[in-house]
């Protein structure tokens, strides 16, 4: 009994930093070499492993794109790289998922034309897909372009 307790003691002390408005990321970039990216993982407990993943959500060419992104660890406990592999063209969104199975903490972040990366904005239990795909939709409608409906 007193292991199955120690046991979920263990869990709930896992799980409340997550929830409790404390895990989350910042994306920052580029580095001067224009396309090296960085993920930030802040207020992360000890012990605790992350497992981020990275997509650029995208509106370019009419239509929308959604790319997953080689992240890199560095020396640095919870900091991460990738490279701008997504096209210059278009309206570019980054997000960054700490946990594996989402949904988690997700920070979004807008990109702009020359690449930089602006305001990031942090959401709670989602994958981040509906809160780029609105931003993309607006984007789109403001363009005069009409997006398919389909998968």
């Amino acid at each position: 009994m007193k292991k199955l307790i120690a046991a979920l003691a263990l869990i709930a002390a896992t799980f409340a930093p997550a929830h409790a408005g404390g895990l989350r990321a910042t994306i920052e970039g580029p580095a001067n070499d224009g396309v090296t990216y960085t993920v930030r993982a802040l207020d992360c407990p000890p012990g605790i492993t992350l497992k981020p993943w990275v997509c650029a959500d995208g509106l370019a060419d009419g239509k929308l794109h959604s790319l997953r992104l080689d992240l890199q660890p560095t020396a640095e406990a919870g900091v991460y790289t990738f490279q701008r592999t997504w096209p210059e063209r278009g309206d570019w969104m980054l997000r960054v998922n700490l946990g594996d199975p989402p949904p988690g903490p997700v920070t979004v972040a807008s990109v702009g034309r020359d690449g930089r990366v602006k305001k990031n904005q942090l959401f709670w239990n989602t994958y981040g897909v509906p809160e780029c795909r609105r931003v993309l939709e607006k984007l789109a409608k403001e363009q005069g372009i009409t997006l398919d409906d389909g998968c």
